[in-house]
């Protein structure tokens, strides 16, 4: 677990992600977007261009209510172990939750061999290239059996496109101090509107219904979206996968 970091692990490049709680470290690997918004992925709320899904449009601030969790979807948790590799392994607990969701099962993915290649091995990576990555080539699965693609996703801009994107079925990953982690659904608390967020961080968070770890609630005004940027999925494809249906 990353709370035994030691100086041995800075051959991978995580020093300048090492984030503390008390006695116990903990690393993240976000690297500041480096593409401009709508790049790789259309804006909330265009539609993805020949989906034959609708359109994502901005939901008033006025309508944001709690979803019903998506906490019991959670079959398996990827755990970063000290990598500064956060944003493949967001993506991949974000695209598995999907899988859950959409088909009813799930394969364990790959995200180590994607930080390996985008990232030489060493330091961080940025969130859109990561999920760029999960686009064109995918996230291999971890039995070696074929990949899963992101199919639809979006590239939220602003707090408002997150929680429209959220409360439209996405699921997604966003990004705050050099870390990103997996966010499934807002959660109001009063009128202030909060992410349910899924880390990667081992047995640190709440435990879900399933008895992984990593769970906790995180307010969506405090996402660093113009920093790192914000991806939402909708819709997956892959081999073993039935295509064709989103996640609403």
């Amino acid at each position: 677990m990353s709370g035994d970091l030691n100086d041995i692990q800075d051959l991978y490049g995580a020093k300048p992600f090492l984030k503390f709680e008390g006695i116990k470290k903990y690393v993240g690997g976000c690297l500041p977007r480096m593409s401009e918004p709508g790049s790789f992925f259309p804006l909330v709320p265009e539609a993805t261009p020949g989906a034959q899904v609708d359109a994502i449009e901005l939901v008033p601030e006025s309508e944001y209510a709690t979803q019903e969790s998506r906490r019991v979807y959670q079959q398996w948790t990827a755990d970063q172990n000290g990598y500064p590799a956060c944003c493949p392994y967001a993506l991949a607990n974000a695209m598995q939750l999907l899988m859950m969701i959409l088909y009813g099962k799930f394969w364990p993915l790959d995200p180590l061999k994607v930080w390996k290649t985008l990232s030489g091995g060493r330091g961080g990576v940025a969130l859109d290239a990561a999920a760029e990555y999960a686009m064109t080539h995918g996230f291999p699965r971890l039995d070696g059996k074929g990949v899963v693609k992101i199919a639809e996703g979006y590239d939220c801009q602003s707090p408002q496109a997150l929680a429209s994107a959220a409360m439209r079925g996405c699921v997604g990953v966003f990004a705050h101090d050099v870390h990103a982690e997996c966010w499934t659904r807002i959660v109001m608390e009063g009128r202030k509107p909060k992410l349910d967020t899924l880390n990667s961080w081992g047995n640190w968070g709440e435990q879900g219904p399933g008895g992984f770890y990593g769970w906790h609630l995180f307010a969506l005004d405090e996402a660093e979206i113009n920093r790192y940027g914000v991806i939402a999925i909708r819709a997956l494809a892959g081999d073993g996968l039935e295509l064709g249906r989103d996640a609403t």
